[in-house]
């Protein structure tokens, strides 16, 4: 099921991937409902609240999909996502399959 997401300029989006219980890969797709702007997107499975410098992933410059392939002893996917001046966005999270319809 696709989510809808606006993330306000400057204010940071907290999200939760649940890992446990799920097949790899992971892929996440971002579909921009409004023009892209800056989006940036930290994941951690150890940091609640990743940020650039507290991440082990860093996409940016608004990324399109994220992918993870092996996350075997990880309970979840952290995210962050940042943006200067604001962005609509879909995301759409699938796992067991690298064809996201």
């Amino acid at each position: 099921m696709p989510h809808r997401i606006y993330v306000y300029e400057n204010v940071p989006f907290f999200a939760k991937v649940q890992l446990s219980g799920n097949r790899a890969p992971l892929k996440i797709r971002i579909d921009y409902e409004t023009e892209a702007g800056d989006l940036c997107i930290f994941g951690s499975t150890v940091d609640r609240e990743p940020t650039e410098k507290a991440s082990e992933y860093v996409y940016k410059k608004n990324p399109k999909q994220i992918k993870l392939t092996d996350f075997e002893g990880a309970s979840a996917l952290y995210l962050a996502l940042i943006s200067e001046t604001g962005v609509k966005i879909t995301v759409h999270v699938q796992f067991g399959t690298l064809t996201l319809n």
